[in-house]
């Protein structure tokens, strides 16, 4: 009776010991199973984060190509922008100066005594003093600068050219002149401030050159427009005509 009760005894020893066992390593089989996963994470990661960047790294070369088209696009643009500006100024210097400096000279050609001549070319600075304020009140009231300034250019050099059949009347003649300097007195001043304000901050700094062209225009055209006066094929008729064609280009250089 003793014995089988001792076998009974050993026998549920040995079934304890075997659960303990199987815990134990079924513990030890899990803890190994997931530090075997922990690790291959952590070693899939710098992989994994490296086929994440490298589209990103990819994406961002069409994006600097765009950058440097516009910026090439840009640099056109404002090239194209600044030659318009140069022959703006160089048929606009070119126009004035083939008939302005020369007007004296015509009135003394129409017979006009020294009195008279001197008469007529006061009414310029008269009418500069009186009319230019005015236009730039309205430029900047309404804004329309440009419209402004190739409306009153154009009627200017309307109403010279209109002196030319005015010769023969003194009256008719200071009348014609009275408009030109009525329209012309804010022409250059209206210029400059377009020309300025389409400038950016490092263009402004050359503004000086770009105005320089005018005056080469206005260089080359006296000395041409002198040899015609002084021709005996020619005569101030041609400087009218002159006038009327670089006058016509300027407008357009202006619309543009």
């Amino acid at each position: 009776m003793m014995s089988s009760n001792s076998r009974v005894m050993n026998l549920r020893s040995r079934g304890v010991a075997s659960n303990r066992a199987a815990c134990s390593g079924g513990k030890s089989t899990s803890s190994g199973v997931v530090y075997t996963q922990k690790m291959a994470i952590a070693m899939a990661e710098p992989a994994l984060i490296a086929k994440q960047a490298a589209p990103v790294y990819e994406a961002k070369k069409p994006c600097c190509n765009d950058n440097n088209i516009i910026a090439k696009q840009a640099i056109k643009q404002s090239s194209s922008s600044l030659n318009r500006i140069r022959l703006l100024y160089f048929f606009f210097r070119f126009s004035t100066g083939s008939l302005i400096p020369f007007i004296p000279l015509f009135m003394q050609h129409c017979g006009f005594n020294n009195e008279e001549i001197g008469t007529l070319q006061a009414i310029r600075p008269i009418m500069t003093m009186i009319s230019a304020p005015l236009w730039g009140g309205l430029a900047d009231r309404t804004g329309k600068k440009k419209l402004i300034l190739t409306m009153t250019f154009l009627m200017s050099c309307i109403c010279r050219l209109s002196v030319l059949f005015f010769k023969d009347d003194i009256h008719r003649f200071a009348i014609a002149l009275c408009f030109t300097s009525v329209f012309y007195s804010a022409v250059s001043s209206l210029l400059d401030s377009i020309v300025v304000s389409s400038l950016n901050a490092t263009e402004r700094l050359n503004f000086g050159k770009l105005r320089l062209w005018g005056e080469l225009g206005n260089g080359i055209s006296s000395f041409l427009m002198m040899q015609v006066a002084n021709s005996e094929l020619y005569g101030f008729e041609y400087l009218f005509i002159v006038h009327g064609i670089t006058a016509a280009v300027a407008v357009v250089f202006m619309l543009s």
